[in-house]
């Protein structure tokens, strides 16, 4: 924790070494290898050198005080639920292909890793993230009138009647 910038909370570093940490960092803070501070409602960790746990506090201050917007631009972890909230309600009111596009576009502005942390907000799957990133890039955008190509989709469910 002495290199990093502003700490890490327990969500940042799941994300970064996908695994769980919680426990980990629970013990390493009962042995005095962590220092941890409750920031914003969420647990951060620090170094256990004063001073440096002092810079890190400060530089996350500095950061949270910009815009929700900026801050999932700059770092996802650290997003408001409120700019969560809005993004999965815009996302709401859009249609299948939009819906693709604008995760795409979001997840072009995260760069590495976004395809996941996008899907994980709005509740997709990360190839899809990853085919409308790759239609945005390419310009792959069909104004067909269709949201899906032809045969594509579930296929149509017919009702079984019992013969008796």
């Amino acid at each position: 924790m002495h290199g990093s910038d502003a700490g890490y909370s327990a969500a940042e570093l799941k994300d970064i070494l996908q695994v769980k940490t919680k426990h980990a960092l629970t013990q390493l803070v009962r042995e005095a290898r962590l220092s941890r501070e409750s920031f914003e409602a969420v647990y951060v960790y620090l170094s256990v050198q004063k001073d440096v746990a002092r810079r890190q506090l400060k530089a996350r201050k500095a950061f949270l005080q910009q815009s929700p917007a900026s801050l999932i631009v700059a770092n996802p972890d650290l997003a408001t639920d409120e700019a969560r909230a809005l993004l999965v309600l815009f996302c709401s009111m859009l249609n299948e292909q939009q819906r693709r596009l604008y995760a795409g576009l979001e997840s072009l502005k995260l760069g590495h890793g976004g395809d996941a942390h996008i899907a994980s907000i709005l509740g997709m799957d990360p190839h899809t993230v990853a085919k409308g990133r790759k239609e945005l890039m390419g310009a792959d955008l069909t104004a067909t009138g269709r949201l899906r190509a032809p045969g594509a989709g579930r296929p149509s469910q017919e009702k079984k009647h019992r013969r008796s």
